[in-house]
């Protein structure tokens, strides 16, 4: 996966490109100017820089999270003729409104360090998928559970 973080300057924009599906690799001097919600799960973003194409995916840091993103897969691309590196994309993912970060903290079995995990839910979700969604983030960061026990990365690779 291949991946370049631009818009450094404006951590509200701030935005990662997964290139897996797309032509071109590895293109400087992306920058994402502006995102706003279409409707619900459809969202307008506005930047510039060449190599895009329909299917990749964009990372958009969640407002309030230190540490996550909303995927969002660009559903429709348009180039425009002047300035001629800018460009205007739809985008779809989940829903803004509808997620819900959440902290918890978490104690490797281990070590007995305590880690503040974060991780996004739907708003509403009862407490069993919540825990769902915290254990996925979980993997994601290289925790290993098993029976109820957590043991974090380092723990991991000196047992593995």
């Amino acid at each position: 996966m291949d991946e370049i973080l631009i818009n450094t300057t404006s951590p509200e924009c701030e935005a990662r490109f997964d290139y897996r599906g797309s032509k071109k690799k590895k293109v400087p001097g992306r920058e994402l100017q502006a995102i706003s919600t279409v409707r619900q799960g459809v969202y307008q973003a506005e930047g510039r820089g060449e190599g895009l194409t329909v299917g990749d995916t964009l990372y958009l840091n969640l407002k309030g999270s230190k540490h996550l993103t909303l995927p969002l897969t660009i559903a429709e691309l348009r180039y425009l003729i002047e300035p001629s590196d800018h460009w205007q994309a739809t985008l779809a993912g989940e829903p803004f409104k509808a997620l819900q970060i959440y902290t918890w903290q978490v104690v490797c079995d281990v070590c007995q360090q305590s880690f503040p995990l974060e991780f996004v839910s739907r708003h509403g979700d009862n407490d069993e998928e919540k825990a769902f969604h915290a254990t996925t983030r979980l993997t994601t960061l290289q925790w290993q559970t098993q029976s109820g026990k957590h043991v974090c990365p380092e723990c991991s690779n000196k047992n593995g």
